[in-house]
């Protein structure tokens, strides 16, 4: 199976989705980021063949 990277980023459609068809790991999955702070640093990963 390939992904596209637009099946990749969850965006706001899916959080709601998720919200409303699993209320119970909704509000586990808030109580435990409440619980333990996350820390998330992204990165984009380029590759441009024309720079030296």
């Amino acid at each position: 199976m390939r992904y596209t990277p637009e099946s990749i980023v969850i965006n706001d459609a899916d959080y709601e989705k998720f919200s409303e068809d699993h209320k119970y790991s909704s509000a586990k999955l808030l109580t435990y980021f409440i619980e333990r702070p996350l820390i998330f640093i992204g990165y984009r990963s380029v590759v441009y063949r024309e720079v030296p």
